[in-house]
Parts: C-alpha cells; sequence; structure tokens
C-alpha cells in the first residue's frame, strides 16, 4: 500500500497541466489558442505558447488573485502579436470600486521569455492594472514578476505594466540577458493623500 501511495504522488506531483491552463500539446509545445480564465499555480513540461488569438485573464478576487506559471525542462514562454482584439495577452487587470487589487502574475521559464511586437499599439502583453475606482486601504496594481533562465525579449510594441488610479504595482524582470525594445511600465495616477503619502509609481527591477 505503502508503495502504492507513493507511486500516486509522484506521478501528480510530475503531472503536467497544458490541459488544465487550456491549452493543445502541439509539435512539442503547450499552446494556447482561446480565452482561458485561469488563476492558480500551473506546471508545464514543454514551451508554452500563447498564440494571437489566444489569451489568459485572471478572474477578479476579493483582496486581489494571482496566476503562476511554471515551465520547466528548458521550455520557453512565448506571446505572439494579437491577430484578434483580445488575443496575444495575459491580463489581470481590475476596474472600479469593487475591484480594487489587480492580479500577482509570476511566469518561471527555464528556457527564455518572449514578447512579441512590431510596433504596434499594443503587441503582446502582460498587464495587472488597476484602472479607475477609488483608493480605499489596499487597492493597487498587481505585482508582475518573470524570471528566465537565460533571456527575457520584450519585442517593440510589447508591453508589461502594473500601472494603477491608486499604488501602481511591483515588476522584476530577471534573467541571464535582458532586451527592452517595448514598454515595461509601472506609474500611478495618485494624487496628495494627506499627512501620509501612499506610494504611486510601483518600483521596476
Amino acid at each position: 500500500l505503502s508503495v502504492l501511495l507513493l507511486l500516486v504522488s509522484s506521478s501528480n506531483a510530475s503531472s503536467d497541466d497544458c490541459i488544465a491552463l487550456g491549452g493543445s500539446l502541439v509539435s512539442g509545445e503547450c499552446q494556447i489558442a482561446s480565452a482561458q480564465t485561469k488563476a492558480g499555480v500551473f506546471n508545464l513540461d514543454e514551451t508554452l505558447h500563447i498564440l494571437g488569438t489566444g489569451s489568459i485573464t485572471v478572474p477578479v478576487a476579493a483582496g486581489g488573485n494571482s496566476l503562476t506559471l511554471n515551465i520547466n525542462n528548458g521550455g520557453d514562454f512565448i506571446i505572439d502579436i494579437p491577430t484578434t482584439s483580445s488575443g496575444g495577452r495575459i491580463v489581470g487587470d481590475v476596474s472600479g470600486a469593487g475591484e480594487r487589487i489587480a492580479a500577482n502574475i509570476t511566469v518561471n521559464a527555464t528556457g527564455d521569455i518572449q514578447l512579441k511586437g512590431n510596433g504596434g499599439a499594443p503587441d503582446a502583453r502582460i498587464t495587472a492594472n488597476q484602472n479607475g475606482g477609488g483608493c480605499s486601504v489596499g487597492s493597487k496594481g498587481g505585482d508582475i514578476t518573470l524570471l528566465a533562465d537565460d533571456m527575457i525579449t520584450i519585442e517593440n510594441g510589447a508591453v508589461v505594466s502594473a500601472n494603477a488610479r491608486c499604488s501602481a504595482g511591483t515588476i522584476v524582470l530577471s534573467a541571464e540577458e535582458i532586451t527592452i525594445d517595448g514598454l515595461v511600465e509601472s506609474a500611478s495616477t495618485l494624487t496628495g493623500t494627506g499627512a501620509v503619502q501612499r506610494p504611486g509609481g510601483g518600483p521596476i527591477t
């Protein structure tokens, strides 16, 4: 019985979450070709490729939500240039007084991270923006963390943003080599809030 339990546990630990993420295994990649709404932690054993028709939206949750993508075995993370009005993106945005905290988005890739662009408006994007609403306690943009063992490339027109009406989110990029030809932004439109000023634009590291 103990051996059986060990085998079941090991199988679950190494399972691939491509299908659970709404993707399909095509030519050795996990491809997202349509709009998906997902939150939580997903572990991939191959390259994750969000096509120009594909997207992942993190649903709004009280207190904020999160999406973590762990891409193992030397896999890359790629977002294509949008070919539809809602494609080529991961979105953790919130808006309105009842939707105060944008989602935290984390990508851990053992290969490269690439957001494609050709100078469009915008091209591939990852956003965790707080749009509109009042600045009650806790209202903020989400945090975006992109970690790659090799390279991060944000092409011309591609966007990574954690902007906010209140305090903007934190953006962290970490890789052996980082090339930014697009936009990485954590900006706030927050004005004076009295004797104790809340943070405005978030740090970008």
